[in-house]
């Protein structure tokens, strides 16, 4: 009897061993230490999600596997909580903490921990039944983010140093100083004028509250050859009046370096606008979705003609 109840616990452990060494260690996922510091970990996981972001690897399943295990492995590490109770105990820890804050701690507030807004006053029912306000946060920062048609059209990752207000527990006088933070700015190909880039609780902070919002705004320069229009591009060409009576052949440096050659076989009116189907930008949240392109010709006529050259129009035209 001894030796069955000993045999069943020596089954137990290694099976218990096995299960946490199949377990997905979290940190090895991210690449960082134990011991990581928040910062480093958002630095980390901010490099590593624009690495195997889906949009940036279109039909890839194992970056899309890889973007989602780094993903669910910042949302455990990130959080405190979460992170002590992985620490201790694993998933299961993890697990049995969400639980844990879903029950709301039993006894209290039947609605659990949730947030309602009131008209624009937003109230905070915790799990205990407290009610209280919104905690106070910092003003949001907000920077005009200047981006070439190129670097929109094709996407870019920025790196920034950004000067920002941090709380300061050492400081005798000042409860904040300034400091420097690196940080990457993801812009996707075809955002729009106006969209803004958000880093929440990236801005300024302030003591005995959370820091505000900093946020991106784009605004596009102005490109020697196109104007954006929304997803479309437009453009302007001059053609001569040769070109447009006999036909004309040019191309045209994309914002991705291709060049696309335009050309007519046909008689060009005045104020002709050709569209150019699927050379504009491209559409924001759609993949593989462009604009249009629109070409206005201008043909440019002769200031004056000789005799000769009058006589051979007319004969041909006439």
């Amino acid at each position: 009897m001894k030796r069955a109840a000993l045999l069943l616990v020596i089954v137990t452990v290694l099976y218990v061993a096995t299960s946490v060494e199949a377990e997905k260690d979290l940190y090895k996922i991210l690449g960082v230490p134990r011991n990581v510091d928040e910062k480093t970990l958002k630095k980390t996981f901010r490099k590593l999600s624009l690495q195997y972001h889906p949009d940036k690897n279109p039909g890839n399943d194992e970056a899309q596997r890889k973007y989602q295990e780094i993903t669910e492995a910042y949302d455990v590490l990130s959080d405190a909580e979460k992170r002590r109770a992985y620490d201790r105990s694993g998933m299961d820890g993890v697990q049995q903490h969400t639980a844990r804050q879903q029950q709301g701690g039993g006894g209290g507030n039947p609605f659990g921990d949730m947030m309602f807004d009131f008209g624009g006053f937003k109230v905070h029912f915790g799990g205990q039944g407290g009610m209280q306000e919104q905690e106070k946060r910092g003003p949001d920062s907000r920077v005009s983010l200047e981006l070439t048609l190129e670097e929109i059209y094709n996407g870019k990752v920025l790196e920034a140093l950004y000067r920002k207000q941090t709380v300061c527990h050492s400081c005798k006088r000042s409860k904040t100083t300034v400091s420097e933070e690196e940080i990457l700015i993801d812009v996707e190909r075809g955002v729009p004028n106006g969209h803004e880039i958000v880093f929440e609780n990236g801005g300024d902070e302030i003591p005995d509250g959370v820091a505000g919002n900093l946020i991106f705004t784009v605004q596009s320069t102005t490109h020697e050859t196109f104007t954006r229009d929304g997803n479309n591009l437009k453009m302007t060409k001059h053609i001569s009046l040769l070109e447009a009576l006999t036909g004309y052949n040019f191309k045209v440096k994309h914002l991705d370096g291709r060049s696309v050659t335009i050309d007519s076989k046909g008689v060009t009116t005045p104020f002709l606008v050709r569209r150019i189907s699927g050379e504009g930008m491209p559409i924001y949240g759609r993949p593989g979705s462009f604009g249009d392109l629109f070409i206005e010709l201008v043909i440019d006529f002769p200031t004056k003609i000789s005799p000769e050259q009058g006589r051979l129009l007319r004969d041909a035209l006439g």
